[in-house]
């Protein structure tokens, strides 16, 4: 009887549970997870032949700039940053946007194709344009900390914080600029043609120099969260009004298909 009863429990629990599967409105989203996104991150990074060029390019001249400075603080005991203020540029993530990711659906335009296809939802566009993001800023931020903590222990906290808030100020900068500005790339990484906005580098440039008041007084760090919350309104603002950037974006990477 008992035995009965408990299979007469499971088929009603059983019955209940695949009528709420079916009253259950379908979506289709774009669902990754942890160990997935972290595969698709380094498949982005390795399988993209130009992109990993000019990102490597470009983090290999940031080794190298960071490396004179850190050969002439063993040699001398002084920073060519304390000399020339314009090399400050190398410590934070600028290259990594200026070069690929202030246009990351042109380098990864089949990806914006799939994430639209799924859902077109201005959230899974976050999530799909931070995924090629991932692996470089990853490599990134490791030359930095090992950049700290072998050769400028007196600066470690200011460039730790303008590390941190420069990300999150460029980065929304970037989504902007992929979907406002988006360019097709094409030819080789000698090519001419410009693989990302001047202007949106520019004004990373200038947003990134911002960060860099608090070297002249302290109480400067309070720029930091305006600048920040500047960014991530107008990344939301524009994520909002994505259905007018689309067809300008379908028409720009897929022109000549």
């Amino acid at each position: 009887l008992v035995v009965h009863l408990a299979s007469l429990a499971c088929f009603l629990l059983a019955n209940y549970l695949l009528e709420q599967a079916a009253y259950e409105p379908k979506r289709r989203t774009v669902n990754y997870s942890n160990d997935a996104r972290r595969s698709l991150g380094w498949r982005l990074f390795k399988n993209h032949k130009m992109a990993k060029q000019l990102l490597l390019f470009g983090l290999g001249f940031k080794v190298l700039m960071l490396g004179i400075d850190a050969t002439v603080y063993s040699a001398k005991g002084i920073h060519m940053l304390d000399k020339n203020a314009s090399l400050w540029l190398f410590v934070g993530p600028l290259v990594i946007y200026t070069y690929v990711f202030n246009n990351v659906w042109g380098f990864y335009k089949n990806l914006w194709l799939t994430t639209e296809r799924a859902t077109g939802s201005y959230k899974e566009f976050l999530r799909a344009s931070l995924l090629p993001l991932r692996m470089p800023i990853l490599i990134d931020a490791a030359i930095v900390v090992l950049y700290v903590a072998f050769f400028n222990h007196d600066q470690a906290t200011f460039i730790l914080l303008m590390y941190a808030a420069a990300v999150l100020v460029l980065s929304p900068i970037g989504i902007i600029a992929s979907f406002t500005s988006p360019k097709m790339v094409k030819g080789g990484i000698l090519s001419f043609s410009a693989k990302t906005s001047y202007l949106y580098s520019f004004i990373s440039i200038l947003l990134l120099g911002l960060l860099f008041l608090p070297l002249l007084h302290p109480m400067l760090y309070m720029v930091y969260p305006v600048v920040i919350a500047l960014s991530l309104f107008a990344m939301v603002a524009v994520l909002q009004e994505y259905k007018h950037y689309k067809y300008k974006l379908f028409e720009t990477l897929y022109k000549t298909e």
